[in-house]
């Protein structure tokens, strides 16, 4: 790929990026959304806008996903954020601006070094 606005997207606000920042929890209802069991492999992309976000909800988080052989080159890079179980296996996002990962109430594991160092919680 290349030139893409969002690698990578997995968002349980879907569009509505100021409930994401202020992080209200609700009531799990039958609507709440769901995420789980992802597995993403092989994607290689240059010169994106952001290289992704996974963002679950507090109440439901997203869980057990899994990006392996990734290469993204970004603007911006990702944010994972309510979000349980995900690991980066093989993952280099090299962003532009700001800090590969920027993780916040989330359990995430990688194998990158660099990544480690530069992710910021």
């Amino acid at each position: 790929m290349k030139d893409a606005g969002t690698v990578t997207t997995i968002n349980l606000y879907y569009f509505d990026k100021n409930s994401a920042k202020n992080r209200e929890t609700k009531p799990v209802t039958a609507t709440t959304p769901i995420v789980r069991d992802v597995h993403i492999t092989n994607v290689t992309c240059d010169g994106a806008k952001t290289a992704g976000d996974i963002v679950g909800l507090p109440e439901m988080p997203v869980s057990n996903v899994v990006l392996e052989k990734v290469r993204i080159t970004a603007k911006k890079g990702m944010i994972i954020q309510d979000a349980k179980g995900v690991t980066l296996h093989d993952v280099q996002i090299v962003p532009e601006q700001g800090k590969p990962l920027t993780i916040t109430h989330a359990d995430v594991k990688t194998d990158q070094p660099a990544t480690k160092n530069e992710a910021q919680q």
